[in-house]
């Protein structure tokens, strides 16, 4: 496992915007990581005491992003590009009142993107649907010193 401030390293996000809360496992090809932080009233995503499922797609992109860091031993540039086959099985990730597993596969990768299946579920016996999709990661050039 490994520890938020860990996950903090590899996310290009700072403080609360850092959604992930452990990693639970991971491999070359994909990566589970559990959190509470929706369920946490300074979760930056909430509005009006509400948090939106579609914010799913950042607890996504965040899981990529951490086990693009994994794999590669670092940070890497990119940006969300893109979103398909997005659904979403609650209105509100705060209603979901246990912890949600996040898990992120990779299903193509090369030189200019990244390409991961996702899936958002409770952490419980019966592991409910929360979300799922296919996020497409936009890879940029290593700034040069």
């Amino acid at each position: 496992m490994t520890s938020a401030h860990s996950i903090t390293e590899m996310v290009p996000h700072a403080g609360a915007m850092v959604l992930l809360d452990e990693i639970v496992a991971w491999d070359a090809k994909e990566i589970l990581c559990r959190t509470s932080s929706h369920l946490r009233l300074d979760n930056p995503l909430r509005r009006d005491g509400v948090l939106s499922a579609t914010a799913s797609c950042e607890y996504a992109a965040q899981a990529a992003a951490v086990h693009g860091a994994l794999n590669e031993g670092g940070v890497s540039r990119g940006f969300l590009a893109a979103l398909k086959d997005f659904q979403l099985f609650v209105d509100d990730l705060a209603q979901v009142h246990t912890p949600i597993l996040v898990s992120a596969t990779r299903l193509m990768a090369d030189p200019a993107a990244l390409i991961y299946g996702f899936r958002l579920y409770g952490d419980s016996s019966d592991g409910a649907e929360i979300a799922a999709g296919r996020l497409t990661v936009k890879l940029l050039e290593p700034e040069v010193p």
